[in-house]
């Protein structure tokens, strides 16, 4: 994983530096020759090595003046970089001690210690108590909660708990954490842009715009509700406008 980490690293460095002198297409190109003749010649090698890489003559005189980066240089720097990312760090689970929730030994037994300790409550009230429903209730609900993790793609650890998983290599857990992060930034930025709006409007059109604050005009709330699921896009817009930071003549300052 760290071999990864580091090769990607150095992809990322020595592209940018390439793109920032003008030699990035020259450098993919013999990057590329090189690959294949080692890959004809030393078929029990590796192909790509750590060690620091000596240019060709042809690329010693190359133009040093050009300091432009292309959109071309750039998306092929990112898809060096993420290519090497994704082939030195795709590490399985097992490595990081995680398997699934229902081949895990800790899990089950992690399961029936619960279950057991909640039966042991079961059984010191009086069948069809108040009590004894609540708890069987509980039995129920713990079951089904860890026949769902047994059914789903979560890792467990060896304490027996499922792990969320952030990192981007381990594909098919971007619902744990990647979908449900993205979701929450939405809601928030939707929220707090639907807000804003709100005061921008109630300052221009109410004479005292304080009133406003405390007696909400729920018309326009749910106006700006709706106009608000596009918040990114309405970003987007106002920056370019110039419009979403305030000017810094419009900030007061305090006396100091």
């Amino acid at each position: 994983m760290r071999r990864g980490i580091l090769l990607a690293s150095i992809l990322i460095l020595r592209s940018l530096a390439s793109i920032r002198t003008g030699t990035f297409r020259s450098n993919v190109k013999s990057y590329s020759q090189a690959a294949k003749s080692s890959l004809h010649t030393h078929t029990n090698k590796p192909i790509m090595s750590l060690r620091k890489y000596q240019p060709p003559k042809s690329m010693k005189h190359a133009s040093a003046n050009r300091r432009t980066p292309t959109i071309n240089g750039i998306g092929l720097a990112t898809s060096a970089a993420i290519l090497a990312a994704s082939l030195g760090l795709g590490a399985s689970a097992d490595v990081a001690g995680l398997v699934k929730c229902s081949e895990n030994p800790a899990f089950a037994k992690r399961q029936n210690k619960e279950i057991k300790s909640l039966e042991k409550i079961l059984a010191k009230y009086e069948t069809g108590s108040s009590s004894y429903e609540e708890v069987h209730s509980r039995i129920e609900r713990t079951k089904a909660r860890f026949e769902k993790y047994g059914r789903s793609s979560l890792l467990c650890g060896p304490d027996g708990l499922p792990h969320l998983i952030v990192a981007p290599e381990f594909s098919g857990h971007a619902g744990e954490f990647a979908i449900p992060a993205i979701a929450f930034l939405y809601i928030n930025g939707w929220i707090g842009w639907v807000g804003r709006s709100y005061l921008r409007w109630n300052k221009m059109n109410s004479g005292k715009p304080q009133d406003g604050e405390i007696v909400l005009d729920v018309e326009k709330v749910k106006q700006l509700m709706l106009s608000g699921a596009g918040w990114p896009v309405a970003a987007v817009n106002e920056l370019l406008r110039g419009d979403l930071v305030a000017k810094d003549e419009d900030i007061t300052t305090s006396a100091r």
